[in-house]
């Protein structure tokens, strides 16, 4: 990823897991997966397309999807 003109794929995931006293509460309630393709102009300019896929917890303690986006970036280094 180190060329100029490079095409990559990125992903990442996080987990939500809220911070109480409750012990039911130490567990990840949310979880979001970011899958998508970037695009290295040069070394200062970097362009990037994502997926966003958000799921949380519900009210039977299953996950079902709170929202789906498209996060389009331009990453300019200074």
């Amino acid at each position: 990823m180190t060329a100029d003109g490079t095409i990559y794929l990125t992903s990442d995931t996080e987990l939500f897991v809220p911070v109480s006293d409750d012990p039911q509460q130490g567990q990840v309630n949310r979880w979001r997966l970011r899958n998508g393709v970037g695009y290295r102009m040069n070394f200062k300019t970097r362009l990037e397309a994502l997926y966003v896929w958000t799921s949380k917890k519900n009210s039977s303690g299953r996950f079902a999807t709170a929202s789906q986006a498209i996060d389009f970036r331009v990453k300019l280094a200074f």
